[in-house]
Formats: structure tokens, C-alpha cells, sequence
């Protein structure tokens, strides 16, 4: 998959969960959501460093 792709998808999800209250993003700890996607991957290097993202949230709805 194209890295500028996988990262794209990334951040739409990490956007998608900002949009969450702190009490409902608190209330997923522990919990396991999966998506599926269909995307090109070339079964290389990558499938051992998987790409991620983040974000941190204040009890304010703050990020930080």
C-alpha cells in the first residue's frame, strides 16, 4: 500500500474518534474495534512495522 494512502485512512479515523467526548472515548479502553479495508499491499518490510497514529485527549475534550 502506498504510504501516503495507509496514512490518509489513518487520519480519518484518528478525526473520526477526536470527534468523541472524553466519556466516550474513555469508555473504549479495553475494547477492540476492527475495520476492514481493501487496500494493495506488497507483503513486504512493511508488515513488520505497521504504520500508526495517535492522539491524546484532556478530560475538557482538550487535545493536546
Amino acid at each position: 500500500m502506498n504510504e501516503q494512502v495507509a496514512y490518509a485512512l489513518i487520519n480519518a479515523e484518528l478525526r473520526r474518534l477526536q470527534e468523541f467526548s472524553y466519556s466516550n472515548l474513555s469508555a473504549l479502553i479495553g475494547k477492540v474495534e476492527t475495520k476492514e479495508l481493501v487496500a494493495a499491499d506488497d507483503g513486504g518490510w512493511r508488515a513488520f512495522k505497521p504504520l500508526t497514529g495517535d492522539f491524546a485527549m484532556r478530560p475538557d475534550g482538550s487535545l493536546v
